[in-house]
Formats: C-alpha cells, structure tokens, sequence
C-alpha cells in the first residue's frame, strides 16, 4: 500500500518526519531510526532491564528514573523556528517532574532556568498550584525574556502558579496515552491522545533563533528530572503536524498520515490502496506549485515522484508509482 502526500505553497513549512524511534529493541544500546535518514540514537540504560518491553505498537522502552536517550541532535540541524515531536506513553504519578523531552543549544537546562530550551514533560503530584500528572510543554529563552506554558490544564493559561481546574487532562493512570507538541511561525500547541487541548486558543512563544544542538528523551539537558515510566514510537519532526496528522498518530492509522491539504484540496488518491499505477486529483489556484511524495508505512519519505504547477481549478495528475 503507498501513501501519498501532496503539499502546496499554501503550507509553507510542512511537516517531514526526521526521526523515528519504535523503541522495539531487545538488547543493545542504539534505538534505532527507521525513518531511513540514519539518525539512530544513544541508549542509556544503567540499571538493566530497559528494553523489551511490551508497548502499544510492538516493543517499548521502560525508564527507571536513571536512563535516557541521546538523539545525534549535532547532525539533525533542528532549530527552534519550527518542529514536532510526538510520542506513546505510560506513566503513574511523578514525585518529581518527569521530562519526556528537551531540546537545546546547550547541557545545563534544568528546566526553567537561563537557558535556550524547550521541554515536554509531566507535572509532579499535586503541590500547591500543579495537580499532578499533567502534560506540560515549556519553550524558553535563556535570558528568560521570554517562557511561554502550555498545561494540559487549559484553565491555567500560560502561569503555572494558577491552582489546577476541573477541566485539567492528567495522564499517569498506568495506560498508555498519546502525547504530541508543536512550534513554529512563532505558535505552539500541545495535544493529548490526538486532542488538540487549547483548541483555536493561540499561543505565542518567543522566536529569537537558536539551534537545538542537544536532545533527549527521558531527562532535562543537564541530567535531572528524568522519567519513570515506559515510552513507545518516539518522532521527531521538522515543520509543523497539523491537527489531523497528530490525530492520525494517535489512531495508529499510518497510511492516512501525510495527506495534509486533504481537507482544504479536496485531494483524493486512486485507487487507494495504489498499484502500478494511480491518480491524484485536487483543487487549487492557478500556478501553484504541487509536490508529490511517496511514502512508506512506517512514515518514511521514499522520494519526490512528481513536481509541477497547477491550474486553477480540478487538477489531475496520472503515475507511475
């Protein structure tokens, strides 16, 4: 079965999968990224027991509050102007904040210090204003000029001294959950089994450039915080998931997961799935340029099928797939 993504001027930055960890491995210390551009990461595991673990799609990794993992951020030449990253989890309920990702230009973040770094992580148990467990994504400047919060807790706008609400999204229940966070063209949005939490409430994050030249999953840049709990199919993308695509994540439903302008094109791929041959048609404006890609089912781009410029109206495009 192929999967087809056909992208437009009208997305200027979209969404192209960097990474991808399923985190199946037995033995070894190297998570593997089948996403076919070779960015296979450092697994530290210190007490034993880490890998093989059974996950929501086939193994996983368990994290005991001493093991992470280290992406080849120096070669990934990510920034903080755009990216993705999504994840499974299953978690009980921190003592600690529990870091599930960070990213920066730098080895000492601990999390909300004077550092260039964003976060995705869990909140510790219920402590004046955190009501415990919730999902929490932190983007920051070093010199603290700018920190934007978003909670899974929408109540508490962008402050984590506001006390927690009846509407907050916890998710260390010990089941695996989805969870997902965007940034770019200066917006992020944080997402929870496919959910979109803030909705078309905006929120803004400083874009002063750095690059993220350190990354890890399951600890803070300078080694603390880590996670206690089990993770599954980690990604890492460059541009921007939409919401329908952070859906698809969640539902697992991979073939569907790249057909971004579907809704507002009126795309349609057939037959689907394709053979030797098939049909893309869509709607557009004239002189626009279209780009075809072929995907594999795990998510990983295989190359550029088709490049042109369309016209106003129905378009059709015929392939030799």
């Amino acid at each position: 079965m192929l999967a087809m993504l056909a992208s437009m001027t009208l997305y200027a930055q979209p969404a192209e999968l960097l990474a991808r960890y399923p985190l199946d491995e037995t033995e070894g210390n190297v998570a593997t990224d089948v996403s076919g551009n070779g960015f296979d990461a450092a697994i530290f595991c210190e007490l034993g027991g880490c890998l093989g673990q059974e996950g929501t799609i086939d193994g996983a990794m368990m994290f005991s509050g001493t093991d992470s993992i280290v992406l080849p951020a120096d070669v990934m030449a990510m920034t903080n102007d755009n990216g993705s990253v999504a994840m499974w989890i299953k978690a009980d309920p921190p003592t600690q904040i529990n870091t599930l990702f960070w990213a920066g230009d730098n080895t000492t973040g601990g999390g909300f210090g004077p550092e260039n770094e964003m976060h995705l992580h869990l909140e510790q148990e219920a402590s004046g204003a955190w009501a415990g467990g919730e999902v929490s994504w932190v983007v920051q400047l070093g010199d603290e000029s700018g920190q934007t919060f978003l909670f899974s807790d929408p109540w508490k706008g962008g402050s984590p001294g506001v006390d927690p609400s009846n509407q907050v999204v916890t998710v260390t229940d010990g089941e695996w959950h989805h969870v997902a966070a965007t940034w770019g063209e200066g917006i992020v949005k944080l997402y929870v089994d496919g959910v979109n939490i803030w909705g078309d409430t905006t929120q803004y994050f400083p874009t002063v450039p750095y690059d993220l030249t350190h990354m890890y999953l399951g600890k803070m840049g300078g080694g603390g915080r880590t996670f206690m709990g089990t993770m599954d199919d980690a990604r890492i993308y460059t541009g921007v998931l939409t919401d329908m695509e952070v859906e698809t994540l969640y539902n697992k439903d991979f073939t569907r997961l790249n057909q971004r302008v579907a809704d507002d094109s009126q795309l349609s791929v057939y037959p689907n799935p394709a053979g030797k041959n098939t049909s893309v048609r869509f709607h557009a404006e004239g002189g626009e340029q279209v780009s075809i890609d072929l995907y594999n089912l795990t998510g990983a781009r295989v190359g550029n099928i088709y490049n042109g410029r369309s016209v106003s109206g129905e378009n059709l495009v015929d392939l030799n797939t």
